[in-house]
């Protein structure tokens, strides 16, 4: 058996960190290093989840994610060293900890969109934790300086203080209209909201923690690499990868619905360059019955 040596040096499939042949996960994404990458025929790749007790480090602070089935990230944090998350979240918190609110742009833009508009700041020294308070994975993003990643709504678990948070409009939806009205009555579906957050780590890496129901499955989109997902289960995605309504009319005719009733089913077109990744419990979307009468851009198949 070859023996390893403790200063031999390798690198994380997942983040790409520099790390000891011996830790048994990722210093800065938490990947257990004893689980092999692998690939099934569709180009996923299941993210192994972070594993009970797994210690993340960032800078002089580190992170331990506790708990399998509803995950708490519970945080280390040094003298003036800070972290920022929805306030709802907030589990616990030592004495030593101070929390303070953290100024918002797009406030209203956030309440109109149904996404959490008090973001809560907890500066160290001391340790605080943070949970979803739903059953899941917690997902460590590590960015890189120039790096970003847009997070599907309310999926947001905490971030480290270098990361910057934006909002960023989907631009994803469909107008629909009234049968009897024809085009004149229309409201609109935006099936995977009306922003993303986008964080991005402008001067120094930094780390987003995400929240994911059930499994997380990623895929490296080439250029120009296009798939098909469901709105409900896109979780995250690298910021250039572009994201399009696709559109699958179908013909009801032939399950007793005489005179060809309309019907739709509404994807998300993913395309490359860059990652996307989907969880595998996630909100189903419905056939759409009415008249479909605008949308962004988008592409489409007949059934």
């Amino acid at each position: 058996m070859t023996q390893i040596s403790p200063t031999e040096l390798n690198h994380c499939p997942w983040c790409g960190e520099a790390i000891s042949a011996l830790t048994g996960n990722c210093p800065r994404c938490g990947a257990p290093l004893a689980v092999a990458p692998q690939v099934d025929q569709s180009g996923f790749e299941q993210r192994p989840a972070i594993a009970d007790m797994a210690r993340l480090k960032f800078g002089p602070s580190t992170c331990q994610i506790e708990g399998e089935m509803v995950p708490v990230a519970d945080f280390h944090l040094a003298a003036d060293d800070f972290i920022y998350f929805s306030h709802h979240q907030l589990l616990w918190a030592d004495s030593s900890i101070t929390l303070r609110n953290r100024g918002m742009q797009d406030t209203w833009k956030r309440m109109i969109g149904g996404m959490p508009i008090f973001l809560t700041e907890a500066v160290g020294p001391g340790h605080v934790a943070v949970s979803a308070d739903e059953a899941g994975e917690t997902i460590a993003l590590p960015l890189d300086v120039g790096a970003a990643v847009d997070v599907h709504e309310n999926h947001f678990l905490a971030a480290t203080s270098e990361v910057a948070l934006k909002l960023r409009p989907t631009d994803i939806w469909i107008a629909l209209g009234d049968r009897d009205e024809g085009q004149n009555a229309k409201k609109l579906v935006r099936p995977i909201g009306m922003f993303y957050d986008r964080f991005a780590a402008n001067q120094k890496p930094g780390i987003v923690f995400v929240h994911c129901r059930g499994n997380c499955f990623v895929q490296n989109l080439q250029p120009e690499q296009a798939i098909l997902i469901k709105p409900g289960a896109f979780l995250y995605k690298d910021s250039q990868v572009k994201l399009m309504v696709h559109i699958e009319y179908l013909s009801l005719q032939a399950i007793g619905f005489p005179g060809g009733i309309p019907g739709a089913r509404l994807w998300l077109r993913a395309v490359g360059p860059g990652r996307i990744a989907v969880q595998s419990a996630y909100r189903q979307t419905e056939v759409i019955r009415e008249i479909i009468v605008n949308s962004s851009y988008s592409t489409y198949d007949d059934m």
